[in-house]
């Protein structure tokens, strides 16, 4: 109703009868009254979504992955992993653009993505870079199921033609949400093996609700988790005044994200892998539309795809074999190739010191080194993080971890 008044702004006036009635006592005591009938299953049923289960998430992703279609079998996981690990709108994701895709400088093994057209982004300043990082699970991997989507969509040349990188095989971002949903709803969450875990609808809106209820469990604060999830933040002075770049609360919340644990893809020594051969061989239809670093970070996890035994079966056949069939020529005297992955996880923590972010693989044996390289700089390396000496020599043993792991560009 109040949709239609002129001012809706205004307060109701009893004494004139005029305003907006919408913001009369009385209506405003009737709404209470009936919200409080509503928790108490004494009126309508609710049509609220609730957050998606860690079980139906996943078993969201592997309903899809059964289809034989592209569309469905490799762009909506890459869809929803990407909606989850951004704490996206199902609409904000369609509309993200392939410009927005680009490299991390500072930490080249990630990527970062910028949401532009996110609902709650009024100014450029709200839609900052944001960081993606890869997962152990390899269903939640936001970088593995954006190489697969990227690399088979473009060879089946379905996505040449469009600014989005989600465009769901649509004209517009409003038709791809649109379709996008109508999949979800009809060809997972209405099929007999899809089951619910706890009673209640669930729709799209759903989908942000998990990693938002997911983050919040894992100890990330309210703050952070708005950050990620862009939604508004200009509710105090301050926020005026701090910057919209927030490196540490970002990558924070994106690595909590990160099922089983973040993790960079590290191409193995002496197999013979270049970069050059990556982007010949492994994402050249990436190469095509978007930017050297940003195929160069998606060529690792495709190609310990195609050597994964739990994925077998799962990419297009031309695609393996066209990377197995390279792989036999650099690398020939291999008996048994299949077992060879020339790829490997290693576990990546996040945390942060002085307003920086570092990112230290977890149970590399760079201690030795980082000692070494602390010593030589005559300084004692500590594990505390206060000010003063102690402060000083945790920083720099932090920095010296982080060069020696080449998380600099």
């Amino acid at each position: 109703l109040s949709y239609f008044i002129p001012y809706r702004l205004a307060s109701w006036n009893p004494m004139t009868n005029s305003g907006n009635p919408t913001r009369s006592q009385p209506i405003i005591d009737l709404i209470k009254a009936v919200k409080k009938k509503e928790v108490r299953k004494q009126g309508k049923a609710t049509s609220a979504v609730r957050p998606l289960e860690a079980e139906e998430f996943a078993s969201t992703l592997n309903l899809l992955r059964k289809y034989p279609d592209i569309l469905r079998r490799f762009q909506m996981p890459a869809l929803c992993t990407f909606q989850f690990h951004m704490i996206g709108r199902i609409d904000d994701c369609c509309k993200f653009l392939k410009e927005n895709l680009t490299s991390n400088r500072r930490f080249p093994f990630t990527l970062a993505a910028k949401l532009c057209w996110s609902k709650n982004v009024k100014e450029e300043r709200e839609a900052p870079k944001q960081v993606l990082i890869g997962s152990m699970s390899t269903i939640y991997c936001v970088l593995l199921t954006l190489a697969v989507h990227l690399e088979t969509s473009i060879e089946s040349s379905v996505s040449q033609t469009s600014r989005f990188v989600f465009d769901i095989q649509t004209d517009s971002p409003k038709n791809a949400k649109n379709r996008a949903y109508r999949i979800l709803r009809d060809d997972v969450w209405a099929k007999s093996e899809f089951e619910k875990v706890v009673t209640g609808l669930i729709g799209t809106h759903s989908l942000r609700k998990y990693p938002s209820t997911h983050a919040r469990r894992n100890g990330c604060s309210r703050d952070d988790i708005d950050f990620r999830g862009r939604w508004k933040r200009h509710t105090r002075q301050v926020d005026t005044y701090i910057d919209v770049e927030l490196p540490y609360p970002d990558a924070k919340v994106a690595a909590a994200l990160c099922i089983g644990g973040a993790c960079k893809y590290v191409i193995k020594e002496s197999n013979g892998v270049s970069d050059s051969w990556l982007l010949q061989y492994v994402v050249p239809n990436i190469c095509t539309e978007y930017a050297r670093d940003v195929a160069l970070v998606l060529a690792p996890p495709l190609l310990w795809a195609v050597f994964e035994p739990t994925l077998q079966g799962y990419l297009p056949q031309s695609l393996t074999r066209r990377i197995k069939a390279a792989y036999e020529i650099i690398y020939p005297l291999q008996q048994n190739i299949d077992n060879n992955n020339p790829v490997e996880r290693r576990l990546i923590v996040v945390n942060g010191s002085e307003a920086q972010v570092y990112i230290d693989e977890v149970g590399a044996d760079v201690e030795a080194a980082v000692d070494n390289s602390v010593a030589a700089g005559g300084t004692t390396k500590t594990t505390t993080t206060g000010e003063g000496r102690g402060g000083q020599q945790a920083r720099a043993a932090g920095h010296s971890r982080n060069e020696i792991l080449g998380l600099y560009s």
